[in-house]
């Protein structure tokens, strides 16, 4: 992780890394893995999850369903290719088998599990409390995968809170200790110096005194994350996030869900548009002149 911040996003070793932060090289180290186990000779039998990172407060549908089908997508290129070289002749408009690849892709299944994790501002200096009780309520979520957070300038893993919302329950991460040993093993068929991570070090970086405060404590930088086996599971969380908005209509959104990216570009045309049209049928047609001028600002 210190090694990612260093050279993409400007964090020198030491320095505080933000929840956002954070969660952008989670996302980096997930796709390095990837990579790695894409071009080892060994058969891996099951590929790691991938992480999407939803900016703004907004979950969109079809990034994730291109993020978690690109397998499938590389997939129809080649048949893609295939087909256009049995059918070189073929008349450009007669291309079923092209729509029935796309129709497959789009209701093809993940190639992996998913990481969701969305950072988010939950308060200007100090936490909101209208969030309290919908941040209590994630943990409740079977997908959920805690909240990466803190108290200011202290980072926590939040794990759970209590219904009310009144008290969180966090890991603190800073336990100081000696590192663990390095031994030689064989590593894609070459000798390699390893971390030895034994049963006995890995139970000692967990603690056994989680910490347990007042939610409103909270820094309100905070990174939920939620982990989805299926696109199904995804849709279960969905179902669950709008069915407790609907019983909780005063407390607001966390996030936000949408089927696509909006066309930002198409709708500052058409709102351009609508403008000009309404300014010139207000307009006098008698004081309008060949010297009239529309100043786009």
């Amino acid at each position: 992780m210190v090694c990612a911040g260093v050279s993409k996003y400007d964090k020198l070793p030491g320095e505080w890394y933000g929840p956002g932060t954070a969660c952008y090289v989670l996302r980096d180290l997930v796709q390095m893995h990837e990579r790695q186990q894409a071009g080892s000779k060994t058969p891996v039998d099951k590929k790691i999850f991938r992480v999407h990172v939803a900016t703004q407060g907004a979950v969109y549908r079809d990034e994730i369903q291109n993020l978690m089908t690109r397998d499938a997508k590389a997939l129809f290129e080649e048949e893609k290719k295939k087909k256009v070289g049995e059918r070189p002749l073929a008349h450009p408009l007669d291309q079923q088998w092209e729509e029935e690849l796309i129709d497959s892709v789009e209701s093809s299944e993940w190639d992996t599990a998913l990481l969701l994790l969305i950072p988010l501002r939950l308060g200007l200096k100090s936490f909101n409390e209208d969030y309290v009780k919908a941040v209590a309520h994630t943990f409740s979520l079977p997908q959920s995968v805690g909240v990466l957070g803190g108290r200011p300038r202290g980072a926590r893993w939040f794990y759970g809170a209590l219904s009310d919302g009144s008290k969180i329950l966090g890991l603190d991460p800073h336990t100081v200790q000696n590192a663990p040993r390095r031994r030689t093993a064989r590593v894609n068929g070459k000798s390699s110096s390893v971390v030895d991570l034994s049963d006995d070090y890995m139970r000692s970086v967990h603690t056994t005194y989680p910490e347990v405060f007042s939610l409103l404590k909270m820094d309100p930088s905070v990174a939920l994350g939620f982990y989805c086996r299926s696109k199904a599971d995804l849709d279960s969380l969905f179902v669950s996030v709008q069915s407790w908005k609907e019983d909780n209509p005063d407390s607001p959104e966390l996030f936000s869900v949408a089927d696509a990216v909006p066309n930002y570009n198409a709708n500052v045309s058409s709102a351009m548009n609508d403008m000009m049209m309404s300014s010139c049928s207000l307009a006098d047609e008698d004081t309008m002149s060949d010297e009239d001028e529309y100043v786009m600002l």
